[in-house]
């Protein structure tokens, strides 16, 4: 009776040895499999969708130009050109993540954003119409007149877009995509924290 009892217990003891090495194997076979969490992948799988930050601002745009000539303040006759121009455009506004810094400390994952700017400005080309053009002999319209009249329209839109918040909003749609993207990795998801900062310290 008490060599079988030895014997079972033996085989338990052994059971419990094998078992241990058995989780720890995998424990450590899962934790090589882990993906490494590196500033270098972070900014590397961000900047692949640096798309999904921006905020784009669509308007429509109608404005007047007028011109004609003048002599000591009095307007001369049969000089006066006029058009009036509408078209579409967008305007695109975020982060360049090129500048990004993201730093992995501990359990923290410290992202510093550089300045959030008007990235591009696009007008479609096939929505430009020009209506209630008039134009003289002695003051002909030109080519020059389109475009720069064009070019100040466009100044106008930006400068009505930033009044309304267009970069702020920019700023925090980059943050909320940049926050769900890194998410989307069960590692940083499961261990990290997330933290967005002015300027990331570099220790000496």
């Amino acid at each position: 009776m008490k060599k079988l009892k030895k014997i079972l217990l033996t085989i338990l003891i052994l059971a419990l040895v094998l078992g241990g090495a058995y989780l720890g194997f995998k424990y450590k076979n899962a934790k090589d499999k882990a993906p490494t969490i590196t500033s270098t992948s972070l900014k590397e799988s961000l900047l692949s969708v640096e798309e999904l930050t921006t905020t784009k601002y669509f308007y429509t745009s109608m404005g007047t130009y007028e011109n004609q000539s003048n002599f000591y303040g009095i307007k001369i006759p049969l000089t006066l050109k006029k058009f009036i121009i509408s078209f579409e455009g967008t305007i695109s506004a975020g982060v360049n993540l090129d500048e990004m810094t993201i730093e992995v400390k501990d359990n923290n994952i410290l992202i510093s954003l550089p300045e959030t700017k008007i990235l591009s400005h696009e007008i479609d080309e096939n929505s430009i119409k020009i209506y209630d053009e008039k134009s003289s002999i002695f003051n002909p319209l030109k080519v020059e007149d389109y475009s720069a009249f064009r070019q100040d329209q466009k100044e106008e839109r930006e400068a009505e877009a930033l009044n309304k918040g267009l970069l702020s909003k920019a700023e925090e749609k980059a943050k909320d995509s940049i926050r769900e993207l890194l998410l989307l990795i069960p590692e940083v998801e499961e261990n990290y924290q997330i933290q967005f900062v002015k300027t990331i310290k570099t220790e000496n």
